[in-house]
């Protein structure tokens, strides 16, 4: 190897004299323990490439021992220190020096992360400060920040030559900046507070302070960088920001908070391995995205990039993909290089005589990964290798994707979701599957065609990655199976679900069919991010076995709570919180509302200790005097804080936390006034009814509102005194009049009204879910289904709303036979019943004149409220009947 990379130093350094120098750090251990051995691999490897100026070290931070933490035995907090294990901070002293030693032996320095903020056990009770008089955490009190400055003393004294500190403000103990009181506690003065701690101790010192500007949401980072940009007209230090907003996807956006803000410098924090590309299981080259990430830093003149070269245990000198890190090199240091000239090169230092057949193979693998790992390019598994942990699973939105063309603007709290688009149909997803699947086998055919072309050692290592990939597209392909099944049985209200029964088994059967030893019941227990090795049951086959099976809990748990709601006749929607189906509907930051299911009870919780402030917010078409009811689970609060809003027709609803513990929410539900059971039974003759009953209506595509005459024995839309077929073709848009009843009637009630026309259409009844308002406040409709009468038959229209623009289509017709046609001046019963059947199916039953036409419907309403409308003629209405 050795020899094969030094050209490629040469080349490395040869460009660097045209382009300006920026630092170029490796970023490792991400995130596990310190291996010393790992850090002398990295360390010759760093020379060898060449172009390497500095390393830092993840490690494991999330754990109570990793970052500075771990470091100090807390001698001056006595409850404290009674409970430091000494061997585990002694061995945290002793690896941590020898990194920086090992980085120091090659002319580099070495920066450590560090997350803030983590309490070790019994602190509270040494220092009683830390919390307010309300017992939140005191982030801006002295007690807290004469701890800090302890912390970052204690690090540099037993490990002197550790050149820095990386800050990170997310994922630990006590939020920063999600916390329970921004009023009292402003996040970028928080952010601000710590960071003037943070840069004065290592100002003082003389090292280097960097802080991450990662955050889970928008607001994160704009806090981040306003406290650091508040703090650096005392402090000199660098800002390190992703190349993506969020984690490392590669069909996110770029970032728009990689920004240089001077004086400070900025930093580009980049990923070689492909955290979300299978972690250095799969083969991932993604040279094309490499070259845009590195010309949008350059752009912005950042004056380091920070590259991650392993995961989870998994070095990129081991991967498929090594290609990553070469192109990462290459670009930085020479402007004017070329995807295809990074291929090429690559390919030709390590693939022999199979050069330009691998060189065009890499080419297709991003797409490959994107097929079987994503769906329409949203990540579905955000933590990798996969737990067992539906919790984990539920937490990115990825459910909501497969809502069929359902808007995905509610998953814009969810970084990986791509919230600007629709959600594809499953016909789509499961092609999307099945092309990734065949990828993956044609690749890895080719490279075992391959075999006698390629150097042994690269042979092994790409036909490994090559056969994990095919592995993976199988099991994924039966797991997504598994998913749309679920959706398809729900949208059927299916209390047994038999497509899913049948795909679980089935998937489940594959699953095992692939895993080495099917007994392992390996729960994903210990650090949260498990090394894993090349036990690929516990990669993929056991969390995704675990998800397909839990799949039918879920299913029956949900179905239960929509069962109860559904059969509420005045509950005009819902939305069940925690659920798989209703995902999509639920807006919340990314890890800040976590789902569970419990003992069968699905619910979300509003926040956490890490995201305090988290809370969950659902929309609904607003019906005026309807109310919101919250369903709480007895595992949560009993109280919460609740905040409606109404815009353009919509009522959004954020739930969160009122004291100091989270509500857990089963379900939000908007529910009408209760509707009326008793029959309707109007006669429109003269002195036969009573006005007051009905609501005149307009229609949003025309600016008026029709009134109807009273006659005699009926009532009739005001019309030009003109022969019936003059109106139809002159005055058909002048014409329009509707009358809603007052009451709301539930399913299962049969609406009907004696109708005739004088030339050829269109009495209607219309059946209404909701009723909105117009500008000068009349009564309007909105989405509503109209089921019209006219010469050939019956037309059942339905109408829309997108985009605040009203449309229609024909949803079911009857057309008459000729000699059968409806005739002009003659009475017809129109009758419309709107029912579930004795499958659990909505219909619109409509027989008129011996006729009948029936419509199944998911979208026909619950509740609705019902009348008539005339259109495009003179129309007559006899009577109105609702039982």
């Amino acid at each position: 190897m050795k020899n094969i990379l030094l050209p490629a130093a040469m080349l490395v350094a040869a460009a660097a004299s045209s382009a300006p120098k920026s630092e170029i750090s490796w970023s490792i251990m991400h995130p596990t323990g310190i291996d010393v051995g790992y850090m002398r691999r990295v360390a010759a490897k760093s020379v060898e490439y060449g172009g390497v100026d500095s390393f830092e070290v993840c490690g494991d931070c999330h754990s109570p021992y990793g970052g500075i933490n771990g470091l100090s035995m807390l001698e001056p907090y006595a409850k404290s220190h009674s409970k430091v294990d000494p061997s585990a901070v002694e061995k945290a002293r002793r690896e941590l020096n020898a990194v920086v030693d090992i980085a120091h032996s090659v002319g580099k320095p070495l920066y450590y992360w560090h997350r803030e903020i983590f309490i070790p056990d019994g602190l509270l009770e040494d220092l009683p400060g830390l919390l307010d008089e309300d017992g939140e955490f005191d982030l801006l009190g002295k007690t807290y920040q004469d701890y800090l400055r302890f912390k970052i003393g204690e690090a540099f004294r037993y490990v002197p030559a550790l050149d820095g500190i990386v800050l990170t403000l997310t994922e630990a103990d006590f939020s920063v900046i999600h916390n329970s009181k921004p009023e009292r506690y402003p996040p970028a003065k928080v952010v601000e507070a710590l960071v003037r701690i943070f840069a004065e101790e290592h100002a003082k010192r003389g090292k280097r302070f960097i802080l991450r500007s990662f955050g889970s949401i928008r607001k994160d980072y704009e806090d981040i960088i306003a406290g650091a940009v508040a703090a650096a007209k005392d402090h000199a230090f660098e800002i390190e920001t992703k190349v993506t907003e969020a984690d490392f996807v590669p069909w996110l956006p770029k970032n728009p908070f990689l920004k240089k803000n001077p004086p400070l410098t900025l930093g580009a924090e980049c990923d070689a391995l492909g955290e979300y590309l299978g972690a250095g299981y799969l083969p991932a080259a993604q040279v094309e995205r490499i070259r845009e990430y590195v010309e949008s830093a350059r752009e912005e003149d950042v004056d380091r990039y920070t590259i991650r070269i392993d995961r989870v245990g998994n070095s990129i000198f081991d991967s498929a993909h090594e290609i990553n890190l070469y192109a990462y090199m290459r670009f930085i240091r020479d402007p004017g290089a070329t995807a295809d000239m990074i291929y090429g090169e690559y390919a030709a230092k390590h693939y022999g005589r199979a050069a330009s057949e691998m060189a065009a193979l890499e080419k297709t693998e991003l797409a490959m990964v994107r097929d079987i790992h994503y769906v329409a390019s949203n990540l579905v598994f955000h933590s990798f290798p996969l737990k067992p942990n539906m919790k984990i699973l539920k937490a990115c939105g990825i459910f909501g994707v497969y809502r069929e063309g359902a808007d995905l603007s509610m998953g814009a709290g969810s970084w990986s979701i791509l919230h600007w688009q629709k959600a594809p149909s499953h016909r789509q997803i499961l092609e999307e599957k099945a092309r990734g699947l065949a990828a993956t086998r044609a690749g890895l055919a080719k490279v075992r065609s391959l075999k006698g072309d390629l150097p042994a050692k690269e042979y092994e290592r790409i036909e490994r990655a090559w056969s994990v990939a095919v592995t993976a597209g199988e099991v994924l392909e039966a797991f997504t199976g598994c998913v749309v099944a679920y959706f398809e049985d729900m949208a059927a209200q299916l209390d047994r679900p038999w497509r899913l029964e049948a795909a679980v088994t089935e998937a489940v059967k594959k699953i095992e069919s692939r895993m080495t030893d099917v007994d392992d019941d390996y729960t994903g227990a210990g650090s949260y991010f498990n090394v894993c090795g090349s036990n690929y049951d516990r990669v993929y086959h056991i969390g995704l076995r675990h998800a397909c099976r839990a799949l039918l809990e879920e299913y029956r748990a949900e179905r239960k709570i929509r069962r109860e709601l559904s059969a509420r006749g005045e509950v005009a929607d819902f939305v069940v919180v925690g659920g798989i189906y209703d995902d999509g509907r639920v807006l919340r930051a990314m890890h800040g509302a976590h789902a569970e299911t419990v003992g069968g009870r699905i619910m979300r919780r509003c926040g956490n200790p890490v995201f305090p402030n988290g809370t969950v917010t659902v929309k609904f078409r607003d019906i005026p005097g309807a109310k919101i009811e919250v369903a709480l689970d007895p595992s949560g609060a009993r109280e919460y804080s609740m905040v409606e809003k109404t815009e353009d027709g919509w009522r959004s609803v954020t739930i969160g936390k009122k004291g100091a513990e989270y509500p857990a929410v089963r379900s939000i539900a908007l529910v009408r006034e209760k509707p009326e059971t008793s029959p309707v039974e109007v006669s429109f003759a003269r002195g036969g009814w009573n006005a007051a009953d009905f609501v005149p209506a307009k229609s949003w595509r025309w600016d008026y509102l029709g009134e109807f005459d009273q006659l005699d024995g009926c009532i009739v839309n005001r019309c030009p005194d003109l022969p019936g077929e003059q109106i139809y073709r002159k005055h058909h848009s002048d014409v329009y009049a509707a009358l809603m009843h007052k009451n709301v009637f539930p399913l299962g009630t049969t609406v009907s009204s004696t109708v005739m026309f004088d030339y050829r259409m269109a009495p209607i009844v219309v059946i209404a879910p909701e009723m909105g308002k117009s500008a000068c406040g009349a009564a309007e409709f909105r989405d509503h289904w109209e089921v019209c009468l006219y010469d050939r038959g019956i037309n059942l229209w339905y109408h829309y709303f997108e985009g605040g623009v009203q449309k229609w289509y024909k949803a079911a017709a009857l057309e008459l036979p000729p000699q059968s046609y409806y005739k002009a001046n003659v009475k017809y019963d129109l009758k419309v019943k709107v029912w579930r059947n004795a499958k659990g199916f909505k219909e619109m039953a409509v027989t008129c004149g011996g006729f009948s036409l029936l419509h199944s419907d998911e979208r026909i309403p619950d509740t609705f409220r019902a009348g008539v409308i005339a259109c495009e003629g003179r129309n007559f209405f006899y009577d109105f009947k609702a039982k």
